[in-house]
């Protein structure tokens, strides 16, 4: 009667096993079809700096401009969101930096 049971087990456990394949190989495929249909060509934007790379004052002004290739959704400047004339595909944008004695990075 042991065997019987071991063998049950085996059997219902080689089951899941292949369940558990095919419900994994249809996920990752309907995924893979789902990015496929939902990529879109990446747009481009281009951000350039327009102010000095170097600066030798603790304060000052950060210029750059911001170009794509589409209207302009949001611009963010170290997680605060500048002005977006609507429709426009082009920006320029300056504000203050007061820089610190570490490491600064301003993220765009």
């Amino acid at each position: 009667m042991q065997v019987k049971g071991t063998m049950f087990n085996l059997c219902l456990r080689a089951l899941v096993l292949v369940w558990f394949i095919i419900f994994m190989g249809t996920a990752l495929k309907a995924q893979t079809e789902d990015k496929a249909q939902n990529s879109e060509t990446p747009e481009e934007i281009l951000i350039f700096r327009t102010s000095l790379g170097m600066e030798d004052q603790a304060e000052g002004w950060f210029r750059f401009q911001v170009s794509a290739f589409s209207p302009i959704l949001v611009v963010k400047v170290n997680g605060f969101v500048q002005m977006v004339t609507e429709d426009a595909d082009w920006a320029e944008y300056e504000n203050t930096y007061f820089l610190k004695k570490a490491k600064n990075l301003i993220t765009i």
